[in-house]
This record gives C-alpha cells, sequence and structure tokens, in this order.
C-alpha cells in the first residue's frame, strides 16, 4: 500500500519536472528588474535593454513589458554594462554595475528626448538597498574571501559575519576550520533552527548531505562569493529550516588570469594555552594555484567571448605529533620464562609466581594449583596462535621500571595529515540566448594513524573523498521566458581501515573453519593486562552517501509580473558498513587462569595476564557482526513565485511550495518499524502464570499484562519504509518591500518552512549480533575454549526479524515513531533599510521564528508517577527506596538472558507499563517546539577610498521545549535554549595603507622606496558574543542565584554553594541555570598584506596573519556535575592561544 502511494507520488512530481523543466530553485545567478520611464514619468513600452558582463562579453536582452517594466534574470556574478534604446529617446548606457549572488536590484531607467545615436553614459554601482524582495541574508563577496584572516582558509567559516549566525561547535578543533573540517563547518544554528539545519549549495546544485554535512568545500580561491540567506520567503526555497548558503564557483574570462600560494604555520610561531605547560608541536602547510581563462587551442579552437575555464588546486600537509610509553614483554618473557619478572608490593620487589591450569584439583574444601617449574612455561604448552602472535611485539628499547620493567617501549612520530582539492568549470556560451556551465569537484582527505608499534599492527588510516560535479543549461526562450535544467551529484565518502587487514588468519594458526565464518581476515584485538594491546583498532567501515539532483524551472515576465515556478526531485542512497575491532575476534587475558596456589583468590604475586595469554587461556573474548545498512530516500518539491511590482515604490513577493520527503527505505528490510502496542507479548502467558503465584500489591494478578515488541519493515504485512509519508507539507510565502524614498525602504516577509527527517533516527535491533566466547565452564578453574579455537560450536547471526515481538525481549529497546512528521518553521521578520551616501548601507530588523513538529526522545516505561509519589514519601519517612525492592522473578525460565533471567526482579520492573522490557524509548516524536526573537543591526560599508566593512549586532532570546524533565511529567520543560547567546557583535573591515602607487600619498614614488611603501592592506575580523545557558546535573537550587556578582575567576565561575544534592526518588527540578553562563568570546583575527608589483600583470603579496591575535582565552565552560572536583571550575580553552600563519601569493 504504502509502496503504491510512493509510486503515485513520485509520478505527479516527475511529470511536474517533466513539464516545468528545470529550474531556478535555489539559483545563484542574479536578476536585474526596472521601469523604462520618460523624462515626463510615462512609461515606456518596447525598450529593448541589454546588459552585457564586460569580462566575458555574454549578453543578454529583453524588451519592456506595456506597463514600462522589465525583468533579466540568469546573471552569472560579476561587472556589468546596462544599455536602453528605444525610438525617440538618447541611448542610455550605465557602467560599474555589479551583481553579487542572487541579487536583485532594482535599475529604473529615464529616458531623455534625443537622437538614438547619441548615447547618456552614467557610471555608478547599483543602490544597496533591496526593493524587490523581503528575503534577509549577507553576500561574502570574493575579495572578502580572499582577504580575510581565516583559521584554516574555510570560506564558509566567514557565514558568521551574518546576523543571526552561530557555529556551536566546541573546542580547539572547532576554530582550526581546515576546508576537510565538515563537521565544524556545518554546525550552524541559524535564528532559532538548531545546527545541521542549513542547506547549502554550490554552483546552483545541493552541497548538503541528508545529516545536514556541508560535503564539499571550495578553495578560498576558487570561491567566487557566496550568500548566507537567514530568512529565504521565496518558495523556490525548501528543506530546511535554518539558513541557505549559495557559493558559486569562479568562472573565467576573456583575460588569463591565476594565483599560485603557500601558507605556513609552525608551533615556533604561536602562543602557549593558559592550561598548558608547554606550545605542543604543531607543522602545518597550505599550497596551491589557481587558473581561469578563455579556452585556447592552438590551431584548433579559440575561445574568446564564447568558452571559458577554471582550474584550482589546493593541498595541505601536517605531521601531528605523536609520543607512546609501552610496555612489552622482555626477551625472557618472549620465551614463556618468568623467572625474572617481579612486581613491586609496597616498597619492595617480589618476584611473581605462575602457576599451570592443568594442576588445577579439589583438595579438602579447597582448590588448589601448582607452578611451572622454573617458573617457565614450557614451548609444547604455547598456544599455537600466541606463538604466533608475540612475534608481532616489538622488542623492548628502553630499560623501564627498575623492578616490573613496565614502560620499556618509547616511540614518538608524527602521523601524516594531507588533503588535496581539485575544481575544474567550464563555461560555454552557444548564443546570447543559450548558455551552459560544467563543473567537477573533488577532495581526498586522509590521516594515517600508526600506533604504538612501528608495523601494521596498532595502525590505521582513514580516507574521505567528496567528489561532486554540476551541469547547468540556461535557455532564453523570448525576451521574456528563460528556462533553466540543471543536475547535480555529490557523494560523501568516507573509510578507515586498519593497516592489518587482509592479514592471513591461517598464518597465524586460527581454524579454517572459524575463518570462513568472517567477511574479512586480519589481526585479531588482543589485550593483556599489564601489556600494551595489539591491534585496538577498527578493522574497516565505509560509509558513502550519494545524492542526485535533477532541477527544473522557469522564468516568465508579464506586465507587472515575473513569474517563476519549478521542482526539483533528489535521490539519496545511504550505505555503510562497520566491522569493528571484534569482528575477527577481541580477546583479554588476565591472571585468572594461571593465578594460585588457590586459583579463586586474587593476588599481585601470583599469575600474569602474559602466561595466560601463552597458554590460550582466554579471559574474554567476543566476534561482533555489524549490520551494513543500504537506504535509499527521495524528495521531490514544486513551487510558483510571483514577483510583482505594483508601483514604482512597492513590491510583493507571493509564493507557494509542496514537498514530500520519502523516509527511508532499506534495500534489505533491515529495519525496525515501530512497536506493536495492540498485540500480546507472546511470553505473556507463561509469565502471567507465574507472577499469578506471587503477586505485588501494586499491581493485581488480573492487571498484569504483556503487550507488544518490536516490528521490522517488510514483515509480516509491515511497509518497508522506516515511518509513513507526511504529505502535509505545504510552504506559503508571503513578503514586501516598499520604498518611503529611493534610500529608505520598509521589508517585512513571513514564510513556512520543513526541515529533513533524513538527518534522524534509524533503529535496526536485532541485525548485529555479539558470539560470547565460552571461555570456562566451571567458575575460571581451568580454561574451556582457547585461542587457537575460541568458537568451536561457530559465530551466531544475527536474528534479524527472525524473533519477532521477542527481539531483545528482557532488554531495553527503541524505536522510531513511524507518525513522526517533518518539522516545520514559520520564520518572520520586519525591517528597514537605509542607503547613507552612496556607500553605506543601514538594516534594522525585527527576526523571529516559532518552529513545531521537532524530534525529540521520550520513555515509555517509567514508573507511573502515583506509585512514584508514593515511595518518595516513604523513602521520607523511611530512609529506604521501596522501588528498590524484590520478589520473585516471573519471568525466569522464560527470559534466557539478560537481567529479567534473574532470581528476582525489583519492584520498578513490575509496575513498568512494559515490564518485558527493562527500557523503552520512542525516537523522533514530533512534540518539541522553540521560539525565537531578535533585534539584528547592520552597518555596511561597500568597498571605496581603500576602505570596506562590515559590522552587525544580534540582541535574541531562544526559548525551547525539547523534552521532560522527569519522564512522570504532562509538560515538556520550557527553558532558555542550549545556544541561547543573547548578545552577538562581529565586524569586519580592510584598510588599504593610502601610500604608494595608485594611493592617495607618496604615489609617484617609484624605485625600491616605492616597492617598500607600496601595496600595504590591514584586514581585521572581530567578534564579541555572550555566554551559552549552563546545564547543572546532580543538583537542585537552593532558591538563589549562582552568579557571583563579584570574585569570578576560573576556579569559581559560579556560586557553588547555591545548589544541593537532588535526594533519592526525588524529582528532577533544576537543569539548565537561566542566569549563569559559560564565558562568553572576545576574539581578534588580524591580518596584514604586503602586494609588490612585478610588472604590470604580476604581483607578489606577503601575508602574515594572526588568529587570537590578543591571545584573549575563551575559556570552556565550568565543570557542571554536582559533587564532582570540577564543579564550577574550568579546566580548558575552546580556543587555541594565538597563532600566526605567513603566506606567499604569486598573481597575475
Amino acid at each position: 500500500m504504502f509502496t503504491a502511494r510512493l509510486t503515485k507520488q513520485s509520478l505527479i512530481v516527475g511529470a511536474l519536472l517533466s513539464t516545468a523543466v528545470a529550474c531556478f530553485g535555489q539559483d545563484f545567478r542574479a536578476t536585474v528588474a526596472g521601469r523604462i520611464t520618460d523624462s515626463s514619468g510615462a512609461v515606456v513600452p518596447g525598450a529593448k535593454i541589454t546588459i552585457t558582463q564586460t569580462g566575458t562579453s555574454a549578453s543578454a536582452t529583453t524588451r519592456s513589458t506595456d506597463t514600462g517594466d522589465y525583468v533579466i534574470p540568469s546573471l552569472v556574478p560579476g561587472n556589468y554594462r546596462l544599455e536602453v534604446e528605444s525610438p525617440g529617446f538618447k541611448r542610455y548606457v550605465r557602467e560599474g554595475i555589479t551583481l553579487q549572488i542572487q541579487d536583485k536590484p532594482v535599475i529604473d531607467v529615464v529616458l531623455e528626448p534625443g537622437e538614438i545615436t547619441t548615447a547618456v553614459t552614467v557610471t555608478s554601482d547599483v543602490m544597496q538597498v533591496e526593493t524587490a524582495t523581503a528575503s534577509r541574508g549577507d553576500v561574502i563577496t570574493g575579495r572578502t574571501v580572499v582577504d580575510m584572516p581565516l583559521n584554516g582558509r574555510n570560506a564558509y567559516a566567514l557565514a558568521a559575519l551574518t546576523p543571526g549566525i552561530l557555529f556551536t561547535a566546541r573546542g580547539q578543533a572547532s576554530t582550526f576550520l581546515r576546508p576537510t573540517a565538515n563537521n565544524g563547518i556545518s554546525s550552524i544554528a541559524v535564528s532559532g533552527a538548531a545546527e545541521r539545519n542549513t542547506e547549502s549549495f554550490l554552483d546552483g546544485v545541493p552541497n548538503t548531505g541528508s545529516d545536514g554535512l556541508i560535503q564539499y568545500v571550495p578553495s578560498v580561491d576558487a570561491t567566487q562569493e557566496f550568500k548566507v540567506q537567514t530568512n529565504a520567503f521565496d518558495a523556490e526555497y525548501g528543506r530546511f529550516r535554518g539558513a541557505v548558503i549559495n557559493a558559486t564557483i569562479r568562472s573565467g574570462t576573456n583575460e588569463l588570469h591565476g594565483a599560485a600560494f603557500e601558507f605556513v604555520r609552525n608551533s615556533a610561531f604561536n602562543a602557549r594555552d593558559p592550561f598548558a605547560t608547554s606550545i605542543p608541536q604543531f607543522g602545518y602547510n597550505q599550497f596551491g594555484f589557481s587558473v581561469g581563462g578563455p579556452v585556447y587551442l592552438p590551431k584548433v579552437y579559440r575561445g574568446r567571448n564564447r568558452t571559458f575555464f577554471f582550474a584550482n588546486y589546493e593541498g595541505s600537509r601536517e605531521g601531528v605529533p605523536r609520543a607512546f610509553v609501552s610496555t612489552v614483554p622482555t626477551d625472557l618473557q618472549r620465551r614463556g620464562d618468568f623467572s625474572q619478572t617481579n612486581v613491586r608490593v609496597g616498597t619492595a620487589s617480589q618476584r611473581i609466581t605462575i602457576y599451570d591450569p592443568a594442576t588445577t584439583r579439589l583438595q579438602g574444601a579447597a582448590y588448589i594449583r601448582d607452578p611451572f617449574p622454573a617458573n617457565a612455561i614450557p614451548s609444547g604448552r604455547f598456544d599455537p596462535v600466541a606463538r604466533n602472535l608475540i612475534n608481532l611485539f616489538p622488542a623492548p628499547n628502553a630499560p623501564g621500571d627498575a623492578v616490573t620493567e613496565a614502560n620499556n617501549y618509547l616511540r614518538s612520530f608524527k602521523d601524516p595529515v594531507l588533503d588535496n582539492g581539485y575544481v575544474v568549470r567550464i563555461d560555454h556560451r552557444f548564443s546570447d540566448r543559450h548558455a551552459m556551465f560544467g563543473r567537477y569537484s573533488w577532495r581526498h582527505f586522509r590521516v594515517g594513524r600508526q600506533g604504538a608499534f612501528k608495523n601494521e599492527v596498532t595502525g590505521d588510516h582513514e580516507d574521505r573523498n567528496t567528489p561532486g560535479a554540476a551541469l547547468d543549461d540556461t535557455i532564453t526562450l523570448n525576451p521574456t521566458t528563460v528556462l533553466n535544467l540543471r543536475y547535480g551529484f555529490s557523494r560523501y565518502l568516507t573509510q578507515q581501515a586498519s593497516d592489518n587487514l587482509g592479514r592471513d588468519m591461517r598464518a597465524l594458526g586460527f581454524p579454517a573453519s572459524l575463518i570462513s565464518q568472517f567477511d574479512v581476515q586480519a589481526i585479531p584485538s588482543i589485550s593483556i593486562a599489564g601489556y600494551t594491546g595489539i591491534s585496538t583498532s577498527a578493522k574497516r567501515s565505509v560509509g558513502a552517501e550519494d545524492t542526485h539532483t535533477l532541477r527544473g524551472g522557469v522564468t516568465k515576465v508579464k506586465s507587472r509580473h515575473s513569474f517563476r515556478f519549478g521542482a526539483e526531485g533528489r535521490l539519496i542512497h545511504s550505505n555503510s558498513a562497520s566491522i569493528a575491532a571484534a569482528a575477527v575476534g577481541a580477546y583479554s587475558f588476565n591472571s585468572t587462569f594461571t593465578r594460585g596456589p588457590n586459583p579463586q583468590a586474587a593476588s599481585v604475586t601470583a599469575g600474569s595476564g602474559l602466561a595466560s595469554f601463552f597458554l590460550g587461556a582466554t579471559a574474554s573474548g567476543n566476534v561482533n557482526y555489524n549490520a551494513a545498512p543500504a537506504d535509499s530516500a527521495t524528495y521531490y518539491g514544486a513551487y510558483f513565485q510571483d514577483d510583482v511590482r505594483l508601483t514604482s515604490r512597492l513590491t510583493v513577493n507571493v509564493g507557494l511550495r509542496y514537498e514530500i520527503e520519502g523516509p527511508y527505505v532499506e534495500r534489505y528490510n533491515r529495519l525496525n518499524r515501530g512497536y506493536d502496542f495492540s498485540v500480546e507479548s507472546p511470553i505473556n502467558a507463561a509469565v502471567k502464570a507465574n507472577y499469578a503465584r506471587s503477586p505485588i500489591p501494586e499491581v493485581p494478578a488480573s492487571a498484569f499484562n504483556l503487550r507488544g515488541g518490536l516490528l521490522f519493515a517488510g514483515v509480516g504485512g509491515v511497509p518497508r519504509a522506516l515511518t509513513e509519508l507526511d504529505k502535509d507539507n505545504i510552504a506559503p510565502r508571503l513578503g514586501a518591500a516598499f520604498a518611503l524614498t529611493p534610500k529608505t525602504v520598509l521589508r517585512g516577509g513571513i514564510g513556512r518552512f520543513f526541515g529533513a527527517t533524513t538527518q534522524y533516527s534509524e533503529v535496526r535491533q536485532g541485525f548485529s549480533n555479539t558470539t560470547t566466547m565460552i571461555t570456562s565452564t566451571d567458575g575460571g578453574l581451568t580454561p574451556a575454549n582457547v585461542l587457537s579455537n575460541p568458537f568451536p560450536e561457530g559465530i551466531q547471526p544475527p536474528p534479524g526479524a527472525s524473533l519477532g515481538l521477542l527481539t531483545f525481549i528482557g532488554q531495553s529497546i527503541s524505536y522510531v515513531n513511524p507518525y513522526r512528521k517533518n518539522p516545520t518553521s514559520w520564520q518572520y521578520q520586519f525591517s528597514i533599510q537605509r542607503q547613507i551616501r552612496q556607500n553605506f548601507l543601514f538594516d534594522i530588523a525585527y527576526v523571529g521564528s516559532t518552529s513545531g513538529q521537532v524530534p525529540m526522545g521520550r520513555d515509555l516505561n517509567f514508573v507511573p508517577k502515583p506509585i512514584y509519589d508514593a515511595a518518595r514519601q516513604t523513602y521520607i519517612a523511611t530512609g529506604r527506596n521501596v522501588l528498590n525492592d524484590v520478589f520473585p522473578n516471573p519471568f525466569r525460565g522464560v527470559v534466557a538472558t539478560g537481567p529479567l533471567s534473574s532470581a528476582t526482579i525489583t519492584r520498578a520492573q513490575f509496575v513498568r507499563a512494559y515490564p518485558h522490557f527493562t527500557g523503552l524509548t520512542a525516537q523522533d516524536e514530533s512534540l518539541a517546539k522553540s521560539r525565537y526573537d531578535a533585534l539584528q543591526v547592520k552597518l555596511n560599508k561597500r568597498f571605496s577610498n581603500g576602505v570596506s566593512f562590515q559590522t552587525s549586532y544580534a540582541f535574541a532570546k531562544q526559548i525551547d521545549q525539547v523534552g521532560y524533565l522527569n519522564p512522570q511529567d504532562t509538560v515538556l520543560y520550557k527553558r532558555l535554549a542550549s545556544f541561547d547567546v543573547p548578545h552577538r557583535f562581529v565586524a569586519s573591515g580592510v584598510y588599504e595603507l593610502p601610500f604608494g602607487r595608485g594611493r592617495r600619498h607618496l604615489a609617484a614614488l617609484r624605485g625600491v622606496w616605492g616597492k617598500l611603501i607600496e601595496g600595504y592592506q590591514l584586514n581585521v575580523i572581530y567578534a564579541a558574543q555572550s555566554g551559552i545557558p549552563l546545564d547543572i546535573s546532580g543538583a537542585e537550587s537552593l532558591g538563589r542565584s549562582a552568579k557571583l556578582t563579584s570574585g569570578q575567576s576560573v576556579n569559581r565561575w559560579f556560586d557553588t554553594t547555591a545548589f544541593r544534592q537532588r535526594e533519592t526518588l526525588e524529582y528532577v527540578g533544576l537543569s539548565r541555570l537561566p542566569d549563569v553562563r559559560s564565558p562568553g568570546k572576545n576574539n581578534w583575527d588580524i591580518s596584514i598584506y604586503k602586494n609588490t608589483g612585478i610588472t604590470d600583470k604580476l604581483k607578489l603579496q606577503f601575508r602574515a596573519e594572526a588568529f587570537n591575535a590578543l591571545n584573549h582565552p575563551e575559556y570552556s565552560s565550568p565543570g557542571t556535575t554536582f559533587g564532582s572536583a570540577n564543579f564550577g571550575v574550568i579546566t580548558s580553552t575552546n580556543t587555541f592561544a594565538r597563532q600566526l600563519q605567513f603566506g606567499l601569493k604569486l598573481l597575475w
């Protein structure tokens, strides 16, 4: 039934795609609109308007409508010239127009009477006020991207310059945002939407994975510019509740331009962290080049004005210092000789005695063992696998401890970290009415981890590949109709593998019957008490997510209207496989089987884990099998948008979007799909009969019923999809812009948005399994199965769906609510923009959002409130927790393993709603909600006279309700959001020092002195913000504020005496403090450049950059666990101490 419905929806949206063809949805291009009038104010219909990109000579032409209006869409960001012609009027020419990504400037033209051969030329940029849209956001220009000091040179870090944007990742790694820092750069909370609710586009195609992760980060030198929209009220945007980041790769022009660069960082340039005693070793090099221009094939093709290319490479190399102090067997111990093995007892040295488990016997009332003669294990007793594995340990290279010889192997080295990123873009113009571009990008990141030993035993490596592609075709069907076709592909592939993957296990001595049951071969994980283990890393893990996108859209201009309609479809494949360390066995060894003379008494002077290892006498062992899911999901969206210019001062934006996001379907149905509350558990009759023999007062025998169990996708008539299809995702949008004056605009908008569901939970209980080794059948007196044949009965496969309602019976389980909804958000804003003089823009706005249907988890198997309250009162009166009272277990003999197989169980377990499970959690309940309100203020200066800056301030508050303080509660807990930041101020700026050629002072100075003083530029980013609220655990308030009015320090961040220990069975009343926050941010990043001209077209640039330039510590949150030694104490920082970076760039 579900499949039929999904197929029907697919056909409907597929029809939309085929009829609407390709789209402008999430387009990165600009649109120019305006009205043509004469000097008397009368409209001029039929005027010819031509706009030409000056770098490529590409042009687009349209004619004004009967109302004098015109719209020219699909303009690539760049510099343009606008020309207007109409019989009886002078030709109008406007130079110096700069269009940024997603710009929608209104350029009205007043024609003067005269001959068309006479030109009236105006040189000026477009107005900065936005009179055509209510959407809010900021363009991060290409110059800003290239010039700003960036710690790690990740262009997307500049999204933080936009008000409403917060990076929520904490810790020092979150401030060093390399192009491979996909997690850190994706941790963006926007105007009330939680992190990873932002949609990223690159060249107009999705660049965000199903989990909200930005997948590919282009090089700084490959980024044309990008726009961060925090309120996108156009109906073309969907599948997000946060921001839209729309970036575009540079394209070539008629001139050949390029750059080569290298940046160097070193620990010698860094300051010391206030909590550290030394500066950690660090070295990092980042290098690359970019080049773009017309395609030219000698004697074959000349692409000037028609075909252009751009290519970029960026790489980095880093060595991460590592040091290991290990304990390895001595030469004697490797031969099984423990005659010189000692242990420290107090201050004295004492010899360890090794006992033979084969001599274990009952003597009187106790068991005894005999020691090995000469305290040495005969070689004939060595387990064959242990005999081979011992050779993987290196020989000692240090004397170690004088008594125990521990820490006798030292190793220090640098783990190699490398990154290589590539991007190529080709633009081709078939004619003025038909253009196409294609882009291919790829980034490869690798880190090698060598481990404690200098061989393949303890090392592994991780690779990450993020290829992507875009193909875009734009056709002007007629002067008022434009069609766009776009296809996109992105992949996020991660791989981690042990360096010993593929090691022949037969050569190690394992039986072929065991090896045949494994998916891979490798050295098993060996842990030996008192020694450094071998092969402790994961054997292999792979995660691959592919997203295919097809978009279609049409823009049609008619009279005062600019209509846009289109559709998009996405196909998402997510595959993963995790072969853990125990995939070929994980075995541990201790002294249990070699201690004595009493084998049941532990002694520091008897037995050795290494001796047990030689005998193959394993203390514990297991093999894990993890499911390898192959999920797929679909997404469809269709929209209609009308931007109508009602008057010369009022533009209204009206839109409607409809979205359908298909839930995940697993190729082999390896999914749990909800919990069946309606049926009786298969064990109900047997357990109920047992319970009737000795019921407890709180639950009469007649009321003791076991209901339900896990359901499985595609089994017994259950649909294959993880959840039901949510078809209620209708998203209206409305916005307006009203120009009070040409330089003052009122803007407002409201819209509904839906978030993705693919980034939320999936449950696969029953599709993984652990087979536990039987190490002894007599309580550890003698070994049973040994290392060389650990699983003679074979490996137990996962039960899958075969157990049905009995899956995980007696254990804790969870399920995804199959009726969950797409999270939704209403966003709204009202703002005033004012252009001051020519280059300043002031903007003040109220911005708000209200979110609902947000997923949260809920405990369904709690102790009912009346019983809990009665137990609390009993505890207050007697000091006894009656919920811990034990009674005969009716599950005994019915449930074979786990807590419910014991002789007794607690009162608390009896009174739960589902006593046959120890826990039952409903995931992704669509219950949580939040509200965000903010005042946002911006003052920006466009670059002129050597100066530009961008400043913003946000005064905000966010309240959320994302869970229950206590499972018995019926009302969601209302509190400040975890990322509530009431104050945030950000400023960035560029200042060209006014000295030297082309500047205000000493412009005529030449020669050596002229070269020395020319080309200096200062660049600054300053950020200051409040801290985040603190969560206190294990405590309740004494009724007074914990905020210190004086004496606050890292050793006493808040008043720890304002709390008391939460009592047994006391409800949680305090979670997040309303008036105490973590330390805030106060950070300066500063750079200075020196540009030196070599020739007219060749320039050398030296760069010096300082991150956290004033070395101001951004302290981490204090300890918040009541009773811990660090309660109220700060022990680390969130940012690095000051770091310097130097760079050279050659530009042409």
